[in-house]
């Protein structure tokens, strides 16, 4: 199960108005990613990067379980 929010803060004061937050399910695991950047598509990319290396380190663990 995936969930995906993305939100904007349109305050001065915030010196990166976009977050992006993402949270996977996995079996007996939780995969949690929040990142704020200045733009929506910075904070995306930079997101997604860091969900992929979360899943290669989570598949890692449960290949050399078996």
């Amino acid at each position: 199960m995936l969930f995906l929010s993305y939100h904007s803060s349109k305050k001065t004061a915030n010196p990166r108005p976009a977050v992006c937050e993402v949270t996977l399910r996995t079996k007996g695991h939780i995969i949690r990613v929040e990142e704020h950047e200045e733009d929506m598509y910075a904070a995306i990319d930079v997101a997604a990067a860091k969900v992929v290396r979360q899943l290669r380190k989570y598949k890692t663990k449960v290949v050399d379980r078996k």
